[in-house]
């Protein structure tokens, strides 16, 4: 039985290590990362490699997301109300409906250019 991504990422937010996961997706790099729905509400994903993840409906809110890559990710009606997007890498995620009126004001710009 393979492991999930929502499992890998739950361990490596419980040791406080997120380079676990992303060692993960380099051990793994055709397994889906599939967190559509995941409850990840002020998690520390600094850093996390959530390249082409499928985020819709997650609960991101005031999780810190700072210097992760979300690129190709889809964060479709995504909740990121609170969260800390500074340095994150955006390039071909998908952003429709996903709500982010409370992000930090230095991020807004950015994520303008890219929804």
């Amino acid at each position: 039985m393979t492991t999930s991504a929502l499992e890998v990422l739950r361990r490596s937010l419980e040791s406080g290590q997120i380079d676990e996961f992303n060692s993960w997706r380099k051990t793994f790099p055709y397994n889906g990362v599939k967190l559509a729905n995941a409850d990840l509400r002020e998690a520390d994903l600094r850093k996390a490699n959530l390249a082409h993840a499928d985020l819709r409906s997650a609960n991101l809110e005031g999780a810190d997301l700072s210097e992760a890559t979300l690129m190709g990710a889809d964060l479709s009606d995504a909740n990121l109300h609170g969260a800390k997007l500074d340095g994150v890498s955006y390039a071909f995620a998908t952003l429709s409906r996903a709500q982010l009126d409370m992000i930090e004001e230095q991020n807004r710009a950015t994520v303008r250019l890219l929804g």
